[in-house]
């Protein structure tokens, strides 16, 4: 099925209406009703309308299947009540019907046209059924009145006439004709009155079909008329009923084929409107001039007429008065409808105009010369400018001559594109003397009737530029300091180094604060930050205005140096800093010292990045805080693979501990004037899987800046009191067999004494076996802190020691205040006491001396001849330490050396002394470093 909507075809699908056979059976009894008419008796001179009528059956059932099949569901009922008409008349032609008259007869071609009515009143149509919900259906009930009485009229006038003397059956016929004929003129009347509604079939459609249906019903109407008219010869009688068949089956056909389907708008709206009113003026016309023609003859009209007439009058006032109140209903609507639109456009004006004067957007229209032709109120609100003075001047005039010139281009351009949108941004002069930062947006609307010109849409954006301006700050310098931070410090120096192009020098200096963390841990990070803004306003002075200072976090800034000359200017840059930052801060009115540690790379090969020039920098600086004094470091190749090596045994360190890669050695300590094993020093050595046996020099500086040194140490003191524990039965009687443990700088800390308290309990080892040993540095920098932590080690009952005593800052003042047991002298004293007139030798006696008047006993390290050991004797030292005893040894050798009996000694139960011979030979089970100082984990 194909349905047409405003023009365009639509296909619809639908199964067909019947069936193959089905066919067949229609045709064969439309060609049966044919054959029957063509034998009728009594119609001789008129023996071709039978054929005829039985063809136009045929024609219009099958036109009628086919539409049916096209229009299914929509048109259905309408189309199978056409086909069902259309084989009811030509049935009514049966040999017989129209003599006939029982009602098995009579009802056929009645039903006919009461089946062509509700094809009419069925076609698929709004506003054409009558249906209580629609509010149309009074007027078109009053259409159907019109109509049906007009035939009531023309059947009162000339088929019921009084006194009918022939067969008593005939007003009993005439009355079902007319009724339905009633029916079916209501019916067309409706179904065409139904045009001027928009959608439906098309007009041919409606019109064949009721022009066919009319045709029928007026024939049927002359048929009844006739037959109670005197007629001289029966050959007379002319079939109006076949013609009236003959027209509803060409009607019903002609329905069916033209048009295209059901419409979904009315194209000939007004050819629809006109015959939809002349269909209703056509009845009462018909009526009028056969009224007229009946008074002007002088003849007389029955009483049926007459109230058929009046039912017509009536009707027709009842449909005006609906009109009239449909009319004023109307009027209502639609002033009402002018109204509300008017008073919402009035509303509409009011909103925009409230919206144009307080809207923080300034509107502005200038002609194609841009010229102000309209500026709204908001301008002096946003801008201070008066809107009055304003119009008539060119737009430029308040903008900065660069800005004028882009303004009146984009202006230029849009004049030449209407219905185009620009934006821009430029700065606008506000009457207080300042320029403000506007976002605008010009629409081209030159080819508007009402504008005629080009609209610019004006917004202050001078917030959103410091906001965005104070962004983009945060985003690429340090909040502390001001500075610039990494992410701008690499994007200069890329940009210096594009630039350079491999001819001029590109010098970078990395700077790390020496003694910060310090600064930090004491005095807290408040301070912190306070002292790193001094320093950035330091660094801001020691550059050039060509360079660039940079915070790159913590407590690590960055210089850019650009020059020509080569090195030189970074190396100046660097001198300065050092001295600068090597001044004296003053905090809270306390002074603050610190150093700074400083590292130089350039572009030496021109193709170096960003990120190369950082990184050697970095190295050059690491290289200068290993000097331990601060100062700058220049970098070279060879700087780069020394810290990839650091960096390997640091990560190699890291791993040591948990697989058991540090072994804890132990070196005996003697009794000098018994030559008795009295004691051991515990020594870390590192057992490297590619590297062989590492002494302390080679990793515990390296522990101690990767912050390794506290688990490590506290490794050593726990494995030292397991086998000091161990050695107690090697003790002399009622003595300890002690075991020393070097303590690092930055195990000095509260939960040492805990750690302590701990490896005591762990081991079993009496706390007067254990000596812990600190350098005279630990005590003279941190002399508060360390007084109260030596005091609750003392607490616990172990002993101190002071390592290389007379190497450091050695004062009577601190000794007295420190509850040390023990100094240890340094082997370079030890070197020169056999040496006669030594000064090293006399700083020796000294140390041993200031020992005795303190009562504090001494030890000797580094004791390798005979001579040594004798002078040391005869000095009153008591312990010694060195390779003429015995190298470090693992716990097994010292096991060994332990477990030698010589002379006669008493049972191990006796707890006496082992004698120890001078030097005693023990074979080393690990080889280890000639002449490695034996010196123990420490800071």
């Amino acid at each position: 099925m194909v349905i047409r909507h405003g023009g365009r075809a639509k296909a619809v699908a639908g199964r067909p209406l019947l069936a193959g056979r089905q066919r067949v059976v229609l045709l064969t009894l439309a060609v049966l009703v044919a054959l029957a008419c063509a034998v009728r008796p009594g119609d001789s001179q008129f023996v071709l309308l039978a054929p005829a009528l039985g063809l136009f059956c045929i024609v219009g059932a099958a036109a009628v299947a086919l539409r049916a099949q096209r229009d299914r569901p929509a048109a259905l009922v309408s189309w199978v009540c056409a086909g069902g008409a259309v084989v009811l008349l030509g049935l009514s032609r049966l040999p017989g019907a129209a003599t006939s008259t029982g009602p098995s007869t009579v009802l056929v071609f009645p039903a006919g046209l009461v089946l062509l009515a509700v094809a009419l009143l069925t076609l698929p149509r709004p506003g054409v059924l009558l249906r209580p919900s629609d509010r149309s259906w009074p007027r078109l009930l009053c259409d159907a009145m019109v109509a049906g009485f007009a035939v009531l009229f023309f059947a009162g006038q000339h088929v019921f006439v009084p006194g009918l003397t022939w067969d008593a059956a005939l007003p009993w016929v005439a009355t079902v004709n007319v009724v339905a004929l009633m029916v079916l003129a209501g019916a067309g009347l409706v179904a065409i009155g139904g045009l001027r509604a928009v959608g439906g079939p098309p007009l041919e459609c409606v019109l064949s079909l009721a022009v066919g249906a009319l045709a029928c019903g007026s024939g049927d109407l002359a048929f009844l008329a006739q037959l109670v008219a005197p007629v001289a010869h029966p050959a007379a009688v002319v079939p109006w009923r076949d013609f009236g068949s003959i027209a509803a089956a060409v009607g019903v056909a002609g329905a069916a084929l033209v048009g295209t389907g059901i419409s979904a708008a009315a194209r000939p709206r007004r050819r629809r409107e006109v015959l939809a009113a002349l269909a209703l003026v056509v009845p009462s016309a018909l009526v009028l001039v056969r009224a007229l023609l009946m008074v002007l003859s002088g003849q007389h009209i029955r009483p049926a007429a007459v109230l058929a007439g009046l039912g017509l009058i009536t009707a027709l006032l009842a449909r005006y008065v609906l009109a009239r109140l449909d009319h004023l209903t109307l009027s209502r609507t639609l002033e009402a409808e002018i109204e509300e639109r008017t008073l919402a456009a009035v509303t509409r004006e009011q909103w925009f105009r409230s919206l144009v004067q307080n809207s923080s957007d300034v509107l502005t229209v200038v002609d194609a010369g841009g010229i102000v032709r309209y500026q709204s109120p908001a301008m002096t609100r946003v801008f201070g400018h008066d809107p009055v003075v304003l119009v008539g001047t060119p737009i430029s005039y308040l903008l900065r001559p660069t800005d004028a010139t882009r303004l009146d281009e984009l202006l230029a351009e849009a004049r030449l594109t209407p219905r185009a949108t620009y934006t821009m941004e430029f700065a606008l002069w506000h009457r207080e003397g300042r320029w403000c930062d506007t976002e605008t947006t010009i629409t081209s609307l030159v080819d508007d009737r009402d504008i005629r010109g080009l609209v610019l849409n004006t917004r202050d954006i001078s917030e959103r530029k410091r906001l965005e301006d104070a962004l983009t700050h945060q985003a690429f310098h340090d909040t502390l300091t001001g500075l610039a931070n990494r992410a701008l410090f690499q994007d200069r120096v890329g940009h210096a180094l594009r630039h350079a192009n491999g001819h001029a020098t590109v010098a970078v200096l990395f700077l790390d604060l020496d003694g910060f963390k310090g600064v930090n841990d004491t005095q807290g990070h408040a301070v912190g930050d306070v002292l790193l803004g001094l320093v950035a306003e330091r660094l801001k002075h020691c550059i050039r205005p060509s360079d660039t200072v940079a915070r790159l976090g913590g407590d690590e800034f960055a210089v850019l140096v650009e020059d020509a000359d080569g090195i030189r200017a970074a190396v100046w840059v660097a001198e300065r800093i050092v001295a600068t930052l090597g001044q004296p801060f003053l905090l809270d009115g306390r002074e603050l010292s610190i150093g700074v540690s400083v590292g130089i790379a350039g572009n030496s090969t021109g193709t170096e990045t960003e990120d190369v020039l950082l990184r050697n920098a970095d190295v050059a600086m690491y290289r200068a805080k290993a000097k331990r004094e601060g100062g700058w470091v220049r970098f070279e190749p060879g700087m780069r693979d020394a810290l990839v090596e650091k960096l390997e045994l640091e990560n190699d360190l890291k791993l040591a501990l948990s697989r058991g890669q540090l072994a804890v050695y132990y070196q005996p300590t003697v009794e000098l004037a018994r030559g008795l094993v009295v004691g051991a020093e515990a020594l870390l050595r590192w057992h490297h899987p590619t590297r062989g046996l590492i002494g302390p020099d080679g990793f515990i500086r390296l522990a101690e800046e990767s912050g390794l040194i506290t688990a490590i140490g506290e490794h050593v003191l726990r494995e030292a009191c397991k086998a000091g524990a161990r050695w107690q039965v090697w003790a002399p009687a009622g003595q300890h067999f002690h075991v020393a443990v070097n303590i690092s700088a930055r195990q000095v800390a509260p939960a040492l004494v805990e750690t302590v308290r701990s490896a005591l309990a762990d081991s079993g080892l009496p706390p007067g076996a254990l000596v812990l040993e600190v350098t005279e540095n630990i005590l003279v920098e941190r002399t508060e802190e360390i007084l109260a932590l030596l005091h609750q080690l003392k607490a616990l009952g172990v002993r101190l020691a002071i390592d290389d005593f007379g190497t450091g800052y050695s004062s009577l003042s601190y000794l007295s205040r420190f509850p040390v047991d023990i100094l240890k002298i340094d082997r370079s004293f030890v070197e020169a006491v056999a040496v006669a007139g030594s000064e090293q030798g006399e700083l020796a006696r000294t140390i041993l001396h200031l020992g005795q008047s303190m009562h504090l006993s001494t030890v000797a390290e580094g004791i390798e001849t005979q001579a040594q050991y004798a002078a040391l004797r005869a000095m009153g030292c008591d312990y010694g330490q060195g390779y003429l005893f015995a190298r470090a040894l693992p716990p097994a050798g010292l096991d060994e050396l332990l477990s030698i009996r010589l002379l006669s000694r008493p049972a191990p139960a006796e707890r006496q002394p082992v004698p120890v011979p001078v030097p005693v030979p023990v074979p080393e089970p690990l080889p280890e470093p000639a002449r490695t100082d034996p010196r123990p984990m420490g800071s």
